[in-house]
């Protein structure tokens, strides 16, 4: 962090201020850069694992063909599963069940590894070798499909370390900001008092205020070259990330721990909110 700031609270040790970088679109839904790099690979990607759907196929008949063997496909594969289903029905000494828990103390090592074999290959398929296996006819080439496997876990690595890591979340999405390079307009953080009375009167009027008990005053319409973020660095604990929010009067602000901070300019330190104990009694009956 290059422009750490001091809080008056003793269990942050600094705070940090925030912005996106590489991102468009609004305040609450921001399409990251990462994401468009994404998605054009994937474009790339899966346009290039569908030129090469086929190829194995016809590679292996162009093989087939090439060393004379037979493609178990068809009449032919229906053909050689019938012989390999009935090659030792005239056999008096074949199994009729699997091999059990004793059967081996009787035969030798070439003998149950034969049977085993046996017991393994369910169809004449299983009896080939690997390289006279027919691919599907759909079947994709290896080294696209497996570049697009390492894309998706790519991605998927990308978005969970955000979540695992503050620092790296911050890396990638945002770009610090001294919050002492910059000042607020008076008209975004002055409060008309005439113009709040008539908020809250329509906001009272609301039936869907009918549970809430506070007006939010929060300034929704804030400039795209404002910090939006504080990372917070207790003195215990995981660094966390805040949003920050702007309050006429207050400014810039953040909750944590559900205390709010606000930052004071002058002493350039986030200061806790804190409630009012100078006044005298008077105060509180004519209040």
């Amino acid at each position: 962090m290059q422009y750490p700031k001091d809080t008056s609270s003793k269990r942050i040790v600094s705070v940090s201020t925030y912005k996106p970088k590489f991102s468009t679109g609004s305040r609450r839904r921001r399409i990251r850069l990462y994401n468009v790099v994404f998605l054009f690979l994937y474009l790339y990607q899966i346009m290039w694992v569908t030129s090469t759907i086929g190829e194995p196929y016809r590679k292996f008949l162009e093989k087939a063909d090439r060393e004379g063997f037979e493609v178990m496909e068809g009449s032919t594969k229906l053909r050689a599963e019938l012989e390999h289903n009935f090659a030792d029905i005239n056999d008096p000494n074949r199994r009729t069940k699997k091999l059990g828990w004793f059967d081996w103390m009787d035969m030798d090592i070439e003998e149950l590894a034969a049977e085993k074999k046996k017991d393994r290959e369910k169809s004449v398929l299983d009896s080939l070798p690997k390289n006279m296996r027919v691919p599907s006819r759909y079947a994709t080439e290896f080294t696209p499909t497996l570049i697009l496997g390492i894309l998706v876990v790519l991605h998927a690595l990308v978005l969970l370390m955000q979540y695992w890591s503050v620092a790296f979340l911050v890396w990638i999405n945002y770009r610090e900001i001294d919050a002492d390079s910059f000042e607020l307009p008076e008209s975004m953080i002055e409060l008309d008092l005439e113009e709040d009375e008539m908020r809250v009167a329509a906001w009272k009027k609301d039936p869907k205020n009918k549970d809430k008990d506070m007006i939010d005053r929060a300034i929704t319409n804030v400039r795209s070259d404002l910090p939006t973020h504080a990372r917070i660095v207790p003195a215990k604990g995981r660094h966390v990330l805040v949003p920050l929010e702007y309050f006429p009067i207050l400014a810039m602000t953040f909750e944590y721990h559900r205390r709010r901070y606000v930052y004071d300019s002058e002493s350039s330190e986030w200061l806790k909110i804190r409630c009012g104990t100078d006044f005298g009694k008077e105060f509180l009956e004519s209040w």
